[in-house]
């Protein structure tokens, strides 16, 4: 590899440490410059004439030009080293190669080549820039002439344009503003009367047949141009234009403008149908609304009302526009609180009963949005059944009446009668005997068998009692449970019965007849005092634990007594089955419960496990748990 530093006419070349290439002549040396750019030559002047001398020098500058020349001059007097000097530029001068200065002027030859290469390029760059600074000049001229000349161009087309968007900004908003088709023509020969010299424009639809003829005679007079007035569909008709006969023909940027401005107009005389139609339509759904019998009202989230129909202002005694924004529920039912109605859903349905007027309602509210229960808007409708309740309950009290006096008049003819015959007959005969005879004690436990017998015919007959149907309603389970248990608190206090209640805090709400539960949950605790009491255990325990689940409530009542065998567990719920003393129990507790349950839609289960105790759980479902709430016959 080839150094940057060429050094001619070195004694000892071995010495130099800067790892420059050496030449022992001027010759050698030429010949190197002419195959290697060098940046720093040290050269001594060649011996012989002076001629030769100076002919190397000139020699160096053409073979390389802008290398740094370090000049040795060991005894050359001043003057020849200013002859050199009027051939090249000199870096450094030495006196010579062997002194410790020699290396250093290389070294600052090489530095002042790098600077004197930089500077060039430097030039280099500034020149290219100054030639593209230069073109971009010319180019930077030309183009503004051009813009000059664009611009002048356009000047007159943007006054036009601004023309035209003036008249196409104030047909546009009197399209938009216009209530009718008389309304639109004159926005349109208002609007785009100055601009386009308009005397008037018309619209006409395909059916007004006779119209076209006289546009055709108007033709003579005036300038008209028609634009077709077409949907996606069909067409709807034309609208012309026209101008005075004097005036100049309609041009073709203006015709565009003209054709471009139909599609706004058929988007308006659609508009303006759809008004039409949504105006009648308006009209007949406020006919119907208004023609339902029923009480009815649009309500919001918070059941506040929104739009009512006649039905319910005349109901409530008040004028459509006083029974807006006030809650249609505390109307209808003055009594009832906010909590009540904070726990009502969006959808449902409900018989209530108003505390005040002892009137019977029916009560649905549905979303008009049947995909979402987040709608804002529903429907609520309220119908009055006390007199449809009435009603009925009279026609099933009179058929029921009806049944019972067949089956009664049966049971009578069938059982009374033959009971009623032997008690009499075995009455007779005990007081025929003495109380020593060996046939009384026989007497007396047939007497006893047909007391049973009567008092099971009198039980079936209170087994088929009516219930009224109005009762259903939401309440809390912990009422109910307390309810129950002063029913039956004096027996169970006399006999030392404890009570364990586990019971959460907030209420657990079922839906049904309080009255009817009340009764299923009283038997259950009637069954668990007996069976605790006969038992006599030392501590006569009844436990009723209540917990709430995803779908269901779960009511549990356990006692401590000696439990139900498994032979008898699948007859509980059979009726006149009693483990208990048949004399004064008919058997029917668990069966009427168990009836109550199951029509609430419930489920009742008893688990027993013998000598351990007895545990009736109880399952209702929540009130939020189906989308129409339960309404109970009241057949028991």
């Amino acid at each position: 590899m080839r150094s940057s530093v060429l050094v001619i006419g070195h004694p000892e070349p071995d010495k130099l440490t800067l790892g420059a290439d050496t030449a022992p002549d001027h010759s050698t040396a030429l010949s190197l410059l002419r195959d290697n750019p060098y940046q720093v030559v040290a050269f001594a002047l060649p011996p012989g004439e002076e001629q030769e001398s100076l002919g190397f020098v000139e020699d160096l500058v053409r073979l390389a030009p802008e290398a740094q020349k370090v000049l040795v001059c060991p005894s050359k007097s001043g003057a020849e080293v200013l002859k050199v000097l009027k051939k090249t530029s000199l870096c450094q001068v030495v006196s010579d190669f062997l002194e410790p200065e020699f290396e250093g002027g290389l070294k600052l030859a090489m530095e002042d080549y790098a600077l004197s290469q930089q500077g060039l390029d430097l030039f280099r760059l500034f020149h290219d820039q100054n030639a593209k600074l230069r073109s971009l000049q010319e180019n930077l001229e030309q183009r503004v002439l051009k813009r000059q000349q664009y611009l002048s161009r356009t000047k007159s087309k943007l006054e036009k344009t601004r023309r035209q968007m003036e008249a196409l900004h104030a047909a546009l908003l009197g399209i938009q503003g216009a209530s009718s088709l008389s309304d639109l023509e004159r926005a349109l020969s208002e609007s785009l009367g100055s601009y386009l010299q308009l005397a008037w424009a018309r619209i006409l639809f395909n059916s007004q047949s006779s119209l076209p003829e006289q546009i055709s005679s108007q033709q003579l007079k005036e300038k008209i141009y028609e634009v077709p007035l077409s949907n996606a569909v069909q067409e709807l008709g034309k609208i012309y234009y026209a101008r005075p006969a004097e005036a100049e023909d309609f041009t073709r940027d203006e015709k565009e403008f003209l054709q471009q401005l139909s599609e706004a107009i058929t988007l308006a005389i659609e508009r303006l149908i759809q008004m039409d139609q949504a105006e009648s339509l308006k009209l007949q759904w406020e006919a119907t609304f208004n023609a339902i019998s029923a009480p009815l009202c649009l309500v919001d989230r918070s059941f506040k009302i929104l739009r009512s129909n006649l039905a319910l202002s005349k109901a409530l005694s008040q004028p459509d526009k006083a029974l807006l924004g006030q809650s249609i529920l505390k109307l209808i039912f003055p009594q009832i609180t906010d909590a009540e109605i904070g726990r009502l859903s969006p959808r449902f349905r409900l018989r209530r009963q108003d505390e005040l007027s002892q009137r019977t309602y029916d009560i649905s509210c549905q979303p008009l949005n049947e995909n979402s229960l987040s709608d804002s808007v529903s429907i609520f409708i309220c119908r009055d059944l006390t007199e449809q309740l009435a009603l009925e309950r009279q026609v099933l009290e009179s058929t029921k009446m009806a049944e019972l006096g067949t089956i009664g008049s049966s049971i009578a003819h069938e059982l009374n009668n033959p009971i009623g015959g032997m008690l009499n007959f075995l009455q007779l005969i005990k007081m025929s005997l003495t109380d020593k005879d060996p046939l009384r004690e026989d007497i007396e436990a047939m007497e006893k068998a047909a007391h049973r017998c009567r008092d099971i015919v009198h039980n079936l007959l209170g087994f088929a009692r009516h219930h009224d149907l109005t009762e259903a309603q939401t309440f809390s389970v912990q009422d109910l449970i307390h309810q129950a248990l002063k029913i039956i608190e004096i027996k169970a206090r006399y006999q030392d019965v404890v009570f364990e209640l586990d019971l959460p805090p907030d209420p657990i709400l079922v839906y049904g007849q309080p009255q009817l539960l009340t009764q299923a949950v009283k038997n259950i605790l009637s069954n668990a005092v007996e069976a605790v009491t006969e038992a006599s255990p030392s501590s006569p325990k009844v436990i009723i634990r209540l917990r709430s689940h995803k779908d269901s409530h779960e009511l549990t009542i356990s006692d401590n007594g000696p439990g139900i065998s498994e032979e008898n567990l699948p007859r509980i719920f059979n009726p006149l089955f009693t483990t208990k003393n048949p004399n004064l129990h008919p058997g029917l507790g668990l069966t009427v419960a168990y009836k109550i349950i199951s029509e609430h839609q419930g489920k009742l289960e008893i688990l027993s496990q013998t000598g351990v105790g007895v545990t009736a759980k109880i399952t209702l479902k929540r009130p939020d748990s189906t989308s129409t709430p339960q309404v109970f016959d009241g057949k028991i």
